[in-house]
């Protein structure tokens, strides 16, 4: 389990080390700007090309296949930037940064502005280690730093703490989530709404609005974020004798 104040480090194969690394401030002053995206899409920042390569078995660790809407997907996207690219990703609600500490350039000089000199000191001695931060750039933001002298060290300790890794992803962006829509307030009326014409219930945040009902007759409602998302909700229903057996059925369903 890792245990979380602002951020958390992780050291060496097993060591959880807490630490308040978090919340991001500017010239004295709090971040009130957002991060922007989704929070399924991840940027990766890496200090030399090969370790793209090289942390593919970690991001598909990171990222198993999951079962959103009926059919399987993964879990994360990711967006792979070096060198001075770094900065086109640096506005993701999630950021995960590889340093192999001692290659020099602007990845390693970001990560050396991230992390205060306590913690890059114990990460650059011996065999390296992670950290997540909370708000490094923009609010409702979330960084993983990870740094090792050597490459092969850096890819190992990525393998052992990737299950760690991909449950601090999991439980932060829903934590994330939450806070959003609990921000943004719901839909007024819609679940009386919903219920009164179709008998069922359902929340949704503000930014949605309804899109079609019952269109050319067809059984189903479809609600559709306002704030330039893709992304909406739609729900249809059909009469048959035995629901509860076709609801096991992913290629009825998915049909």
């Amino acid at each position: 389990m890792i245990t979380r104040l602002r951020a958390v480090a992780i050291l060496g194969a097993a060591l959880f080390l807490g630490a308040v690394l978090g919340g991001c401030q500017r010239d004295g002053r709090e971040t009130i700007i957002s991060a922007v995206g989704s929070y399924g899409e991840i940027a990766v920042m890496t200090t030399d090309p090969e370790l793209v390569t090289a942390l593919e078995p970690v991001l598909e660790r990171l990222s198993p296949k999951e079962t959103f809407v009926i059919r399987e997907e993964d879990t994360y996207r990711f967006h792979h930037f070096t060198d001075k690219r770094w900065r086109d990703g640096r506005n993701y609600r999630n950021l995960f940064f590889v340093c192999r500490w001692g290659a020099g350039g602007p990845v390693q000089k970001a990560v050396e502005k991230l992390l205060p000199r306590d913690a890059l000191v114990r990460l650059t001695s011996g065999r390296g280690g992670v950290v997540a931060l909370h708000d490094p750039y923009f609010r409702n933001q979330l960084a993983i730093v990870a740094v090792a002298r050597n490459p092969n060290d850096l890819i190992r300790s990525l393998n052992d703490q990737s299950p760690a890794l991909r449950d601090t992803l999991f439980r932060d962006i829903n934590r994330r989530i939450v806070h959003d829509n609990s921000r943004q307030g719901l839909m007024p009326d819609i679940a009386q709404n919903a219920w009164n014409a179709y008998a069922f219930r359902i929340e949704l945040p503000s930014v949605f609005k309804e899109n079609q009902a019952r269109p050319d007759g067809f059984p189903g409602v479809e609600w559709l974020r306002t704030d330039g998302a893709t992304r909406g909700v739609t729900v249809s229903w059909e009469e048959v004798s035995e629901p509860s057996g076709l609801l096991q059925d992913r290629e009825w369903l998915a049909d």
